[in-house]
């Protein structure tokens, strides 16, 4: 038992490592773009779910909130919490989307998983057979603070003195290759990839 103990404590300390380690270098390669408007609570996750949404869960007075941006606009489309009868104690690192329709596991070890209609704002609880990933065996993550788009483009970083704020920062390689192309100025640059045109 201590053995078991003492694994997944390192596991955890490893996942707690990798995340400084990214965060160090984040600022030396990418710029600041863009905050995300909206949130209003502390975060304790986000996820990118297809390159299409990111995916936001925090917590207040026992209340979990949920709130989705979409990537390509970086505005927000869905910001609502739970009861306090309900609980989330899942991993956004499962989730994904079909059909407007986003989805993810309510707690680690049990059935029920959380569902977000964009189309229709409701969040409501499907078991895991009414989804269409089904029942796939999943483990506990470390919550993600920091996650990145497509071809690593993009960075999403929650802020670790202001745990409220979410961060959109832009490859520096990246925004030198759109210059180049569009043969614009560093401002121009990024009110272009503010304005989902990319």
């Amino acid at each position: 038992m201590r053995k078991i103990f003492f694994f997944l404590l390192l596991i955890a300390t490893i996942g707690v490592e990798a995340q400084i380690i990214i965060g160090n270098n984040i600022e030396e390669d990418y710029y600041f773009l863009y905050r995300l408007e909206g949130i209003d609570v502390p975060v304790d996750e986000i996820s990118n779910v297809a390159d299409k949404y990111l995916l936001v869960a925090g917590h207040k007075n026992r209340f979990n909130y949920f709130y989705v941006f979409e990537l390509k606009t970086f505005q927000l489309v869905f910001g609502k919490s739970i009861p306090k009868t309900e609980k989330f104690d899942g991993s956004l690192s499962y989730a994904y989307e079909k059909d407007s329709i986003i989805y993810f596991p309510k707690e680690t070890f049990a059935n029920t998983y959380f569902a977000i209609d964009l189309s229709r704002d409701t969040i409501q609880n499907f078991y895991c057979d009414q989804t269409p990933k089904m029942c796939p065996f999943i483990e506990r993550k470390v919550p993600v603070k920091v996650c990145f788009g497509k071809d690593l483009f993009f960075v999403y970083e929650r802020q670790k003195r202001d745990k409220k704020k979410v961060f959109i920062r832009v490859s520096k390689a990246y925004l030198r290759e759109l210059k180049k192309q569009k043969e614009i100025d560093n401002k121009t640059a990024k009110e272009y990839l503010l304005s989902g045109k990319r």
